[in-house]
C-alpha cells in the first residue's frame, strides 16, 4: 500500500464517502432532534420556568437557583 493510498483510506468514512468539513448527516440530524425537544420542552414548560425564576428572584433563600443551570452546562461540557 503506498502513502497516497493510506491517506485515502484514513479520509474516508465507514461509506467510502471522504470525509469532509463539518458534521457527519447523522449527528447533525440527531443535533435537530435534540434541539426541537428542547424548544417543545420549554414551549409547554413556559409558565412554570417563569414562575421558577419570580421565586428565584424574590428569595433569597432560592437566588441560587439561577446558578444552577450553568454549572449543569459546565458539567456536562467538561464530561463530554
Amino acid at each position: 500500500m503506498t502513502v497516497a493510498e493510506t491517506t485515502t483510506a484514513l479520509d474516508t468514512q465507514g461509506g467510502g464517502q471522504p470525509a469532509g468539513p463539518g458534521v457527519e448527516p447523522a449527528k447533525r440530524g440527531s443535533a435537530r432532534l435534540l434541539f426541537a425537544l428542547i424548544a417543545l420542552q420549554v414551549l409547554v414548560y413556559f409558565s412554570t420556568y417563569l414562575s421558577m425564576g419570580q421565586v428565584w428572584w424574590r428569595s433569597e433563600t432560592f437566588s441560587h437557583g439561577f446558578l444552577i443551570f450553568p454549572i449543569a452546562a459546565w458539567l456536562i461540557w467538561r464530561n463530554r
